[in-house]
Formats: structure tokens, sequence, C-alpha cells
């Protein structure tokens, strides 16, 4: 007659032991599976939040690659040009200024008696050369103060694309008519922009008028009847591309 022998104790416990092994492996793979899902959940989340900031202009990364439209590009690099060619006529004129200053600076002489009738018969011209000197004087401003409006000009041109480059403008019909104002819309301060172009060409044309003057003063005071009627003809004439500003 058989007998039912009762479960070894060191089995019972091998086998309890095993599937506590086995339980508490499958939670902690459970544990960690959790942990990853969670932490990619987090990432994907994080990555989403920064992407759904807002970007300031300075954070664009695409501000370095801004262009001008080919309509401003073009007129920027006409007048960078024209403003070379005024920088180099102007310092010409300036040239010349100086050179008449020195010939019509009259040397310190001490006035005696003998002098003073001589010196009534040469008032007219005396206030010929005064006049000159006047004109000269102020010639040689003028063009001293083209060349460095020229120099600030070019200086900004150079950095036009940069000092736009965050600029929204406002385009008009008024605006895209005109050149100017279509430079100084692109421009990082419209205001100063027009100040110092306005001076440029002020001075500019200032020093050709106050030149022009000089020349036909001296010719006035120094030379015959028909040199001088040829010589005013021929100002008048070149004053043709001067008066075209006005219309």
């Amino acid at each position: 007659m058989s007998t039912l022998s009762p479960a070894s104790p060191t089995r019972s416990a091998r086998a309890t032991l095993t599937t506590d092994g086995q339980a508490l492996s499958g939670t902690t793979r459970y544990h960690h599976s959790g942990s990853a899902c969670r932490d990619e959940e987090s990432h994907h989340q994080t990555a989403e939040d920064e992407a759904q900031l807002p970007t300031t202009p300075d954070d664009d990364p695409h501000l370095l690659e801004y262009s001008i439209p080919k309509v401003v590009e073009t007129l920027r690099e006409g007048l960078r040009d024209s403003c070379n060619a005024a920088a180099i006529v102007a310092a010409l004129f300036a040239t010349i200024e100086a050179a008449m200053i020195v010939v019509l600076k009259p040397p310190t002489t001490t006035t005696t008696p003998d002098m003073v009738g001589s010196a009534s018969s040469t008032t007219g011209s005396a206030n010929a050369t005064t006049l000159l000197l006047i004109l000269s004087y102020v010639g040689l401003i003028l063009n001293a103060s083209t060349i460095f409006s020229s120099h600030l000009l070019i200086n900004r041109l150079g950095k036009f694309s940069f000092m736009s480059k965050g600029v929204k403008p406002i385009l008009t019909n008024s605006s895209v008519r005109s050149a100017r104002r279509l430079l100084g819309c692109y421009s990082a301060s419209r205001k100063v922009w027009h100040i110092l172009e306005f001076h440029h060409f002020s001075t500019l044309r200032a020093g050709f008028l106050v030149i022009s003057a000089q020349i036909l003063t001296f010719v006035w005071i120094s030379e015959g009847k028909a040199i001088v009627i040829i010589s005013t003809v021929t100002a008048l004439f070149c004053m043709i591309p001067f008066m075209t500003i006005f219309f």
C-alpha cells in the first residue's frame, strides 16, 4: 500500500524562491521599461515646448542670410559710386581753394605816408581780393565737409544690409516713386539717413557754386571785356546741369 510522502522542505523553498525571483525580475524589468518610457515622453515634451517658444529677431539664425531687394541694391551701388566720385571732386576743389588762399593772402606790411595816395586808388582791387579770400575760405570749408559726409554715407552704405536686416519697411506709392525715400525705408535710422544725404549734396552743390563765383570774380577784376563776356556766357551754360535739381 503506497503512502503519500510530504513535499520536501528544500524543494518547496527552492520553488518558492524561483517563483519569487521570476516575479521580482519581471517587476524590475517593468519598472525599468516604465522609467524609460517616461523619460522618452518627457524628452519629447521638452522638445515640443522649446519648439513652441516664441523667437525674437535677435535669435533668428536666418538674419545673417538676409539680402535687400534688387532695386534697393542697385540704388545703393549707384549712390556709393556717386559718393566716391563726389569725395574725389571735393578734394580737388579743396586743393584749389587752399592754393587760392596762399596766392591771394596779402603780405603783412607797414603803411607809410607815401603809400596812402596809392592805397586809395587800389581800393576796388583790395575789395575784390577780400571777396576772393572769403569765397576761398568758404569753399574750403564746404568741400572739406563734403568729403566727411561722403565718408559717413559710404560707411553706412557698406553696412546697409546689416542695418536693415531687422527692418520691415512699410512701402507706399510715394516711397517707391522716390529713390531717396526708398533707401530711407531700408535704413536703420531714416531721419539720420536723410540728414546725411541732404548735407552731402547741399555742401557739394554749394562748393561748386562758390568755386564758379571765384573764377568769375577773378576774371572780372583781371581780364578785359571780351574775356569777361565769354567767360560769363560759358559759366551760365555750365550751370544748366545744376539747374536740373529744381525740376
